[in-house]
């Protein structure tokens, strides 16, 4: 009974738009633990179980990119215990996804975001195992097909993105493979963990959905959502339904006019050089905060909720400061292009560079000698 009519919703829906690119702040899953009287690390396995039926979902539904916010770097600060239990889950799961057959018939290339270089060397080889194999299999993908991709955020946060992404554009300019007039807020998202112009990146995002009833973001994605719909469902994380994500693709749809209107106005505004009016509103009517009134808008509202926005802005003004050390390529694009190649290029070393400790693990346990452990001597990505 069940499967008929959800085809029909299905059908429905996909007779419009869809967003290409749709975050998910997974909150919830101590709280379900605590509902259904078990220990937290259930809550959190049934929580990546509920991942990975979303993610299938998504897929089925005609969106592209989805993002999922596994992992703050802020939860560090959370007993030891529940870290080290939630790292174990984590290994054990990337593993799970690299095997599983339901997974890798997405085609999708899934990618391991964030701090990497705070991952104990045992789940960092996971995610890079995983992040290997999806990447051979999103390449056999039939040619010419869209590409899917599902980035993990973990251990992730939005203030730890620009700023490794802030520092990727300085060191650029060190070492002269761009120019001042190079930085610009395009390069600076391009130069972020999800890198729209890269192979493999993903465009910003067009819908968040936040579960549990909170309604704030947490730290996530603050850039690439400035022009997203912004979804709270009072559901719990591991209960989430699939009727659940199609009201939030529906609402994304009917949104869909104003948020267009809402990203030219910004285009207009960037245009023109002044601030476009806050990107998380659907419209110009109502909302409150302080701060002195727009005067890039007709609409007299605050010039609230900026913050992110402004502090990216000083910081890029800072970086254009800076002289390159030696001569670069004549060619902005090609500078550009280079240096966006070569941030990539550093994610595959660490790629391979954990591959390469699974190795030397896995020879030693069979010498009966001492697992390397690799304590920190491998790098991790720039950005």
């Amino acid at each position: 009974m069940w499967w008929p009519v959800r085809r029909v919703f299905q059908a429905l829906l996909l007779g419009q738009p869809v967003p290409q690119h749709v975050a998910f702040i997974m909150d919830g899953n101590r709280r379900y633990a605590d509902c259904a009287g078990v220990a937290p690390l259930d809550g959190h396995a049934s929580g990546y179980k509920k991942m990975v039926e979303v993610i299938k979902w998504c897929f089925e539904l005609g969106v592209r990119h989805v993002s999922v916010y596994a992992f703050s770097i802020d939860n560090f600060r959370r007993s030891a215990d529940e870290v080290e239990g939630l790292m174990r889950l984590a290994a054990d799961k990337f593993d799970e996804l690299t095997r599983d057959e339901g997974a890798r018939a997405w085609g999708a290339e899934l990618r391991i975001i964030g701090d990497l270089q705070r991952l104990p060397p045992g789940v960092a080889a996971a995610a890079a195992r995983l992040m290997r194999s999806s990447a051979a299999l999103a390449a056999a993908a039939p040619r010419g097909a869209p590409p899917r991709v599902v980035n993990v955020c973990f251990p992730y946060t939005s203030t730890q993105e620009l700023a490794a992404a802030l520092g990727a554009l300085r060191a650029g300019l060190a070492r002269g493979a761009l120019l001042p007039a190079d930085v610009d807020t395009r390069l600076l998202l391009d130069a972020m963990h999800t890198r729209p112009q890269a192979g493999a990146g993903s465009p910003p995002v067009d819908l968040v959905l936040r579960t549990s009833g909170e309604e704030r973001l947490s730290d996530f994605m603050l850039w690439q959502s400035g022009g997203a719909l912004l979804t709270w469902l009072p559901v719990l994380w591991p209960q989430l339904g699939f009727l659940d994500l199609l009201r939030a693709l529906r609402a994304w749809q009917e949104a869909r006019p104003a948020l267009r209107a809402l990203e030219g106005a910004a285009a207009g505004a960037a245009a023109r050089g002044c601030s476009p009016p806050p990107a998380s509103d659907a419209a110009c009517g109502g909302g409150g905060g302080g701060g002195a009134p727009c005067s890039c808008c007709s609409c007299g509202r605050p010039r609230d909720g900026g913050e992110a926005a402004a502090a990216g802005a000083a910081a890029l003004a800072s970086i254009r400061e800076e002289a390159a050390s030696c001569a670069p390529h004549p060619s902005k694009q090609l500078r550009t292009e280079g240096f966006l190649t070569g941030l990539e290029a550093v994610r595959q070393e660490w790629i391979s560079e954990q591959h390469m400790y699974q190795q030397q693990q896995q020879q030693r346990q069979q010498c009966g000698g001492t697992a390397y452990s690799g304590g920190g001597k491998l790098a991790a990505p720039a950005s």
